[in-house]
This record gives structure tokens, C-alpha cells and sequence, in this order.
């Protein structure tokens, strides 16, 4: 079972504030729908909730996979076990500073690298062991979760390039129609599945108060890709490195200066 993760800074600054956007539209959109349609879901740390005799039938957590929550949940799935979420929230901060942010991201990143790595060795077996509806569910979210932030902002400068000084919008052929609407609908479909579950994540977390920090969605976005490529390299050079994620600031700025500091 999945509890929902809910930030509780998010008015420290615009990174915490896109930060409890993002948990909004993961863990109250996303999962939610994932667990309506009992399809893979990837877990979230913080308040899982498991049967124990089912930990031991799949060997527990990864120890080399510095995304082990992530690993777990779609391993859980492969040996034939549902992820299901409930109603409960646990509060937790999110990162204030940019450098902190980028560094936990990076490793979440470079952890569902080698989710992806470790299970899309054999896609034969992964289609054997979820289906075929729940494996295309799996590529996908891996697809999105990894592809997008690598790949994504260089798309679209090119797509803005052709439409502003090349011949997307100007097609002079039958084919050049079709290539142009085909990229066209690509790149809406693809605003519309970004913004569209941020907003119902906004709406079930009553958030809107946050909702002039939505301008800055592209500075996250910035932040997701130099992560994504960070990540990349970290796979390369130092796979098992696990940069910790130094929390507890917060509340030192607006409860007690002596508050202990938790590393997660």
C-alpha cells in the first residue's frame, strides 16, 4: 500500500512550491489512476506499507539500486503482487536550494536508469511476467520518467526553430502536411500531459495559491534535464553513489535553530 507523500514547505520558495505540484500530480493523479486500472505502480519511499511475507518472497530491496522504492514496486508487480493506494498522507519537506534539489533528482534519475536497465534486459520475460497492457504501461512511464528529461528540452528548441523559421507551418506538400500535423499533435498531446495532471494535482491538494509559479515550469524543467544528464553520467562513472539529501532547514528557519537534522 501507497500513502500519499504531501510537501509542507511549499512556501518556502518557487522550487519547493513546483516540488509539492509535482508530488500533487504524482501521488494523487498518477498513482491513483495507476492503482484504479491495477496497473504497475513505482513506490515512493516514505509510507509503504507491505506484507512482510511477500518482501521475502521477491528478496527484499535492492541494496544496489539507489532508487530501490521504484525497483521494488515493479519487481513486486512481476511476481504477481498489487500496489494499491489509500487515504493517508505523510508530510514531507522538499529540498529549498537548487543545489540540493538537483542532487536528489539526479539520483532519483540515475535510479530508475538502472530500474529501466534491470528490467528491460529481457523484454520478453517483462511482457511474460505483466502482460502485455501492464509491460506497455511500464515502457511508457520509463519512457516519460527518463527520455523526456534528456531528450525533451532539445525537441522542443527544434520544434520552435521549424515553426518559427522553417517549413512546419508552412508545408508545401501533401507529405509535409502530415509530418506537420503529426508533430504538431506530438507536441500538444505532449503540453497537455504535462500541464493537465499538475492542474488536477493543484485542484486535489489546494494548492492554487501557487498557481503564479507555474510561470516558472520551464526553470524546473531546465532543472529535470541538467539532472537527467548528471544522472547519465553518474550511471557511467559511479552507478552505486548515493548522494544524500540533507533535510530539517525549513524548520530550523521557522521553528528552532537546534533542531536535529535528518539525512534521508
Amino acid at each position: 500500500m501507497q500513502a500519499s507523500l504531501v510537501i509542507d514547505n511549499a512556501r518556502q520558495n518557487w522550487m519547493t512550491a513546483l516540488f509539492a505540484m509535482d508530488y500533487a500530480a504524482l501521488f494523487d493523479v498518477y498513482n491513483r489512476g495507476l492503482a484504479k486500472l491495477t496497473l504497475p505502480i513505482f513506490l515512493g519511499g516514505t509510507s509503504n506499507h507491505f506484507r512482510i511475507a511477500s518482501l521475502r518472497e521477491i528478496g527484499f530491496w535492492d541494496a544496489f539500486n539507489v532508487t530501490e522504492d521504484a525497483d521494488l514496486g515493479l519487481r513486486l508487480a512481476r511476481a504477481g503482487y498489487g500496489v494499491r493506494t489509500f487515504d493517508s498522507d505523510t508530510y514531507e519537506e522538499a529540498p529549498g536550494d537548487f543545489v540540493a534539489l538537483a542532487r536528489q533528482r539526479t539520483r532519483w534519475l540515475k535510479g530508475w536508469m538502472q530500474t529501466a536497465l534491470a528490467h528491460c534486459r529481457h523484454p520478453l520475460r517483462l511482457i511474460a511476467d505483466l502482460g502485455p497492457r501492464s509491460a506497455g504501461a511500464v515502457m511508457a512511464m520509463f519512457f516519460g520518467g527518463v527520455l523526456g528529461p534528456l531528450l525533451g528540452p532539445f525537441f522542443a528548441v527544434r520544434f520552435m526553430w521549424d515553426a518559427l523559421y522553417g517549413t512546419l507551418l508552412r508545408p508545401t506538400s501533401v507529405g509535409d502536411i502530415l509530418l506537420a500535423s503529426l508533430w504538431c499533435g506530438v507536441a500538444g498531446l505532449g503540453v497537455i500531459s504535462l500541464v493537465w495532471p499538475l492542474w488536477l494535482g493543484i485542484r486535489r491538494r489546494n494548492l492554487g495559491s501557487h498557481w503564479p509559479k507555474l510561470a516558472l515550469l520551464p526553470l524546473w524543467l531546465a532543472m529535470l534535464t541538467f539532472a537527467a544528464w548528471r544522472a547519465l553520467f553518474e550511471l557511467w562513472m559511479r552507478p552505486f553513489h548515493w548522494e544524500k539529501t540533507e533535510h530539517g532547514f525549513s524548520r530550523r528557519e521557522t521553528q528552532s535553530p537546534v533542531r536535529r537534522k535528518a539525512i534521508v
